[in-house]
């Protein structure tokens, strides 16, 4: 990969220079964080709730530390989602609209190393908002309900990494395969979409490795549930990172620069 650690540090310095390497994991931390603080003000809102007949009593049990646990990362499904296309749409296509690519092929770097680069780049700066955003919301959730079992919330953090590297191998394709940073968005939107809510319904194997499945299988184990099937969703969703990326490579070297 010729030239992927010059690009790689151009990409860390831009992360840092645009201050996304800042606002991207508060924003996530914003994602998780309402949802331990509205879980536990939910009881006291609809209690002072006005407009009700009078004499009607709601009476609804505060969650169990496990049950918010397990609405955490569920957080990420769309929203998360969204947020990712939108940092990585613009880091080809953007690129080659401003001429800023054929610059960067000027010198000796592949098209390989071009977009390895882009693509850890982008994976460390979602990575990284991941655990910060998990990891903040973790340690309220524990102030606020009581005893938090910190390895299980690791483990399901960690499995549910493959699940975001789809969502910014996915863009990352588009970005290198079009020419529009919303066209390549948009598209990137549709085939996330698409791949993780379509295969439920096309029958029990292609649900099981599904990476919507491995979302869930997520949340199970940071829920303590042992009786989740980790292995098959974990493979099918990193193979389908390694064809988006790969597919990605070879759309990047048939684009004009």
């Amino acid at each position: 990969m010729i030239g992927f650690m010059p690009m790689l540090s151009k990409e860390l310095r831009e992360l840092v220079s645009s201050l996304k390497i800042l606002y991207i994991p508060i924003v996530f931390t914003l994602l998780t964080i309402t949802q331990p603080i509205t879980m536990k003000m939910l009881p006291s809102l609809l209690k002072n709730t006005s407009g009700l007949p009078e004499g009607t009593i709601i009476q609804i049990p505060e969650p169990t530390v496990i049950e918010v646990m397990g609405s955490l990362l569920p957080k990420f499904g769309s929203l998360g989602s969204i947020i990712i296309i939108l940092i990585i749409m613009g880091e080809i296509a953007g690129e080659r609209a401003s001429g800023v690519m054929a610059m960067v092929f000027a010198k000796p770097i592949s098209y390989v190393g071009y977009f390895a680069a882009k693509l850890l780049a982008g994976s460390l700066l979602v990575i990284g908002s991941l655990f910060a955003g998990m990891i903040i919301s973790t340690y309220y959730t524990e102030i606020m309900f009581g005893k938090v079992d910190w390895l299980d919330t690791l483990l399901g953090t960690l499995l549910y990494v493959p699940y975001i590297l789809l969502a910014v191998s996915i863009t990352l394709c588009c970005s290198a395969s079009m020419k529009s940073q919303v066209g390549a968005g948009g598209v990137a939107f549709v085939l996330f979409l698409g791949l993780t809510m379509v295969p439920q319904y096309l029958g029990s194997f292609l649900s099981d490795v599904s990476p919507s499945h491995l979302a869930d299988t997520a949340s199970q184990v940071i829920m303590n549930n042992a009786d989740t099937q980790i292995v098959a969703p974990l493979v099918g969703t990193l193979v389908l990172c390694a064809v988006f990326i790969t597919a990605g490579m070879l759309l990047l070297r048939r684009q004009e620069v």
